[in-house]
């Protein structure tokens, strides 16, 4: 996650705690100590606030600003209603509220849950139950009274999408049943006027000035070119070319202010180190160099 200054990010570290480093460069630095476990996400407001979970079976933890590296109890897991953990906090732009996800403990994620935690009292309300079905695109609201709609259910996988700057468009990865995933376009909220597909590749993600597709492929991350009407939902796209040369991306992401990437790539397993013991080795020198 950027920081609110956008001048460095902040992730959990292999050896345990959430950390931050510069995006100049550096030696990375303690942001919040954690015991252990399988983190389930973090999500840095603009007030300094940080909610994260440290684990998949606890929580969510709060480290309001001027606070060291102890964080504290936000939420509480209502084991009653079958809540086995909270995870993938996002903390919303009016910076009272926290959406997040409620896990069941359950290998499906269609018994998971969403909910919105008040960032002051840490009380969560729950605004949809049933969290997954199939991957499809919903639209939920985090106000009181309004019930969550299904947007988009085909018979392909649609996830991670995004709205446009503007709000008029979403783009997102579509996986069909029988074919490579590939971006996709469409207009929001009337999703059925119009689709567009903008290329093989995963991950999509705007810049940030509508003007610009950037997404996930084999070789690294490739870009297309994005034309709107702003009287219609037309839609014209240019061709697909590389970005950047860079195998073995899983994701990535824009600062805010869309001048720097931040990459998380799978790095191949380095080579073992082994001592070999090679015998009779003069003999072979020999055989290899004669003497004269």
């Amino acid at each position: 996650v950027f920081s609110p200054d956008e001048e460095s990010i902040g992730f959990f570290g292999l050896s345990g705690g959430l950390r931050q480093v510069e995006l100049s460069g550096g030696a990375a630095t303690g942001l919040v100590d954690i015991a252990g476990g399988e983190p389930a996400g973090a999500s840095w407001g603009a007030d300094g606030t940080l909610v994260f979970a440290e684990n998949w079976a606890q929580a969510l933890k709060v480290k309001r600003p001027g606070q060291d590296t102890e964080a504290a109890w936000l939420s509480t897991l209502n084991r009653d209603a079958g809540e086995g953990g909270h995870m993938w906090p996002q903390i919303l732009s009016n910076g009272r509220d926290v959406l997040f996800t409620i896990w069941s403990g359950s290998q499906s994620w269609d018994v998971a849950r969403l909910a919105v935690a008040d960032l002051e009292t840490g009380r969560h309300r729950v605004i949809y139950d049933g969290g997954a079905t199939g991957w499809d695109l919903w639209v939920a609201s985090p106000g009181q009274g309004s019930d969550p709609r299904p947007l988009l259910d085909t018979e392909a996988a649609e996830k991670w999408a995004r709205f446009s700057p503007d709000g008029r468009f979403i783009d997102f990865e579509s996986v069909p049943l029988e074919t490579d995933p590939g971006i996709v376009i469409r207009p929001f909220p009337e999703v059925d006027t119009g689709q567009w597909r903008v290329a093989s590749g995963r991950r999509p993600v705007w810049s940030q000035d509508g003007r610009e597709i950037l997404y996930v492929t084999d070789d690294g991350i490739a870009r297309v070119t994005v034309e709107t009407d702003a009287n219609s939902v037309a839609v014209s796209l240019g061709r697909p070319s590389p970005f950047l040369d860079m195998p073995g991306i899983s994701s990535f992401d824009l600062s805010p202010d869309g001048q720097r990437l931040v990459i998380h790539r799978l790095l191949a397993e380095t080579a073992t180190r082994e001592i070999r013991i090679i015998q009779n080795w003069f003999t072979e020198l020999e055989r290899l160099v004669p003497t004269q």
